[in-house]
């Protein structure tokens, strides 16, 4: 269930147009009360579940609820620490998705291309060539057709 439901509620956050910081706090709060319906489930049914079966579900709900989480508090943060917040709070081990899932932040804050670009050079400048992120414009145009940018 919360594997299946949770990565959904992170692709509707990032099928948003913009969020301002009020709008991630509100995320921030929403995502919590989320999490707490997710970890009571287990004790919705009558009978008893094994305390093994709850640990592993509870494991499961933190870590999809993690990602989900980390993203709310970086849309959350101040431009001049956005980076630093991004990378100490993305799941270590997933790495090869922080470059997506950092554009679409950058997308969701509304930045200018100059601000993007900025940002995205400070990301590259701490991390492995590996892990580089690249601002192109086919990505540009597609993110502009899931976000809906520049459509009334």
């Amino acid at each position: 269930l919360a594997q299946t439901c949770i990565p959904l509620y992170e692709e509707a956050i990032f099928k948003c147009r913009r969020v301002n910081t009020l709008g991630a706090q509100q995320l921030a709060l929403d995502s919590h009360a989320l999490k707490s319906v997710f970890l009571s489930v287990p004790n919705l049914r009558g009978d008893k579940i094994s305390d093994r079966r709850t640990r592993a579900f509870r494991r499961i709900v933190d870590r999809e609820m993690g990602k989900v989480v980390a993203i709310v508090k970086t849309l959350a943060s101040p431009l001049d620490c956005l980076i630093a917040t991004f990378k100490t709070l993305m799941p270590k081990g997933q790495e090869n998705t922080h470059s997506e899932t950092l554009t679409k932040v950058l997308y969701l804050k509304g930045l200018a291309k100059k601000e993007m670009q900025a940002l995205v050079d400070s990301y590259n400048a701490s991390v492995e060539p590996k892990d580089h992120v690249a601002l192109d414009t086919k990505a540009d145009s597609k993110f502009k057709r899931i976000f809906k940018f520049g459509s009334s």
